[in-house]
């Protein structure tokens, strides 16, 4: 599975760099004007070695490319993640509008599927947990069924890999949740003079 250093390791960060700020040379390292502040003198270094960047001025903040797309851009991870796996090293200039919208649509989604597969999934606790309470095995088996599947699906909702890979396949994600919302609870079981009891004991407490 792809990872956020997958990432990090097609791109080398001076030429990613070099399309925001004007490097020169400072020893084995790079200086630049920060591109987060004004200043005259150059005060934002970075390292090829490490490849990661640091402002020594005003910010005294580094990073690696992640985190100065973050900042240039002002997005959140998921958003430079997403900037950045679609840019793969080709995209020319340092602000590419269409690129940062399709970043945020494609975030905005993922958290809204996000926030219906946490919901479906404390719906069906809840089913889980009734039909624990009136012993229904069969249900019980089933809601374990679908929550298994939707978990995976929600955590990969959280991933910033995983999200890229889902996109292409949105449609197909938002009838899973669409086909996951819970139905009424089926008719309960036939209540047995034995089945009877037990409900009173819990309506008592006593269970």
């Amino acid at each position: 599975m792809a990872t956020a250093q997958d990432i990090k390791d097609k791109i080398d960060l001076l030429d990613f760099l070099r399309g925001y700020v004007e490097l020169r040379p400072a020893g084995k390292n790079f200086k630049a004007l920060c591109p987060f502040h004004k200043e005259k003198t150059p005060s934002f270094m970075v390292s090829p070695d490490r490849q990661s960047w640091h402002c020594f001025g005003a910010c005294n903040e580094g990073g690696d490319v992640i985190r100065f797309i973050e900042r240039i851009e002002g997005v959140g991870f998921l958003e430079a993640l997403s900037i950045l796996g679609m840019r793969q090293d080709q995209i020319q200039g340092p602000r590419n509008d269409a690129i940062r919208r399709k970043a945020e649509t494609v975030s905005a989604w993922a958290n809204e599927q996000f926030d219906q597969a946490q919901k479906i999934l404390r719906e069906i606790g809840q089913r889980a947990r009734i039909a624990g309470k009136l012993r229904w095995r069969e249900e019980v088996e089933r809601c374990v069924g679908e929550w298994k599947i939707l978990s995976v699906l929600s955590d990969d909702l959280q991933d910033p890999m995983q999200v890229m890979s889902l996109w292409p396949e949105c449609e197909s994600v938002e009838a899973i949740l669409a086909n996951a919302m819970p139905e009424p609870l089926p008719d309960f079981p036939p209540i047995t003079p034995e089945y009877r009891s037990y409900l009173q004991a819990v309506a008592r407490g006593d269970v």
